[in-house]
Order: C-alpha cells, then sequence, then structure tokens
C-alpha cells in the first residue's frame, strides 16, 4: 500500500528534490512506519505466554476486528467466542470475561495467540510519513551552522525522527 506519492507531497510542501529522490524518501519513511507500527490491512498474529493470572493482555496495535483468540488451557486449544472476552475502547487490551461467556474463566491460559487487524490510521500515517521526509529533506548532518554574525542549530535528528513516529499513537505504545 503506498500512503502518499510524489505528487501529493509536494503539493503539500515545497522542496528542491526530483520527483524519484521524493519517491524514495516517501518509500523509505513508509518502511520505518510498517517496521515500527505493522502494516494495514494484513492479519496480525501476537502470541501471549502469561507466566502469572492476569485478566487483561495488552496488544501491540490498537485492533480494529479480531479474527481469532486461541487459548491453551492445560493441553487443549479453545478458539474463543466473542463473548469470552471485551476489548477496550481504545482497542489496545483484552479482558478476559467470566460472567455470560461461552468458555468462562477469570483469567487467560498460559499461552494466548490473537490474530487481529490493526485499526486504518491512513491519515495519520500520511501526516506522519510527510514529517519524516521533510525532515529527511532538510537534514543537513551537522548541529549547528554559522556564517558572520548568525548561528543556527539543528535539533537531533533522531531524537526528532522517533518524535515524529511515536506521534502516530498513544504514549503507552510508544517507545523511548
Amino acid at each position: 500500500m503506498t500512503l502518499l506519492t510524489a505528487t501529493e507531497f509536494k503539493a503539500l510542501h515545497k522542496v528542491q528534490l526530483t520527483d524519484a529522490a521524493v519517491e524514495s524518501l516517501l518509500a523509505a519513511a513508509e518502511a520505518d512506519i510498517d517496521e515500527r507500527w505493522g502494516p494495514l490491512g494484513v492479519d496480525i498474529i501476537q502470541e501471549f505466554f502469561p507466566q502469572r493470572p492476569q485478566q487483561l493482555l495488552q496488544l501491540r496495535w490498537p485492533v480494529d476486528s479480531i479474527s481469532s483468540i486461541v487459548e491453551r488451557v492445560w493441553s487443549e486449544d479453545v478458539t474463543l467466542d466473542p463473548t469470552d472476552y471485551r476489548l477496550s475502547a481504545d482497542g489496545g487490551l483484552l479482558e478476559r470475561v467470566w460472567l455470560d461467556a461461552e468458555h468462562p474463566r477469570g483469567m487467560w491460559g498460559r499461552r494466548v495467540t490473537v490474530t487481529y487487524q490493526q485499526k486504518d490510521n491512513t491519515p495519520s500515517r500520511k501526516r506522519v510519513q510527510a514529517q519524516m521526509v521533510v525532515l529527511d529533506a532538510r537534514y543537513q548532518g551537522r548541529e549547528s551552522h554559522s556564517t558572520g554574525d548568525e548561528a543556527e542549530s539543528f535539533a537531533d535528528y533522531t531524537t526528532q525522527r522517533r518524535d515524529i513516529l511515536n506521534s502516530l499513537f498513544p504514549a503507552r505504545l510508544r517507545i523511548g
């Protein structure tokens, strides 16, 4: 899936780069977004191995839809019914349900496999992709520059890039 095209990007941002250079930067930014936050439109399989009994599981990315949850209880795999769990409003936490459940349990089993698709946040991904390309286009590989009486300082590239990537999701999911 392509987020922004070079034409769309150039309509929003004035840069002195060729279309090929912009396309290359856009592709790199999109790959970084997918690596950090996962691709959209594909099944994500996340496994949990709780070491102690717990009622909540934190998913890697906010969920749009759950395809299946398979829980190992003793030595048997059980495919859970949607009545067996609750998904938090933000789509980030799964709660095991005891009351009115098809397979009631107060805590998750020793192994849980969740297959899901994450929420579509394409507009936010486009914003982050554009910000990353702007940062890359203006990055000069130095911390400061001075000419005569004028001096200019640049923020740390790595920190700025991390902050841009982290702005895609809530703080509880962010990297340090």
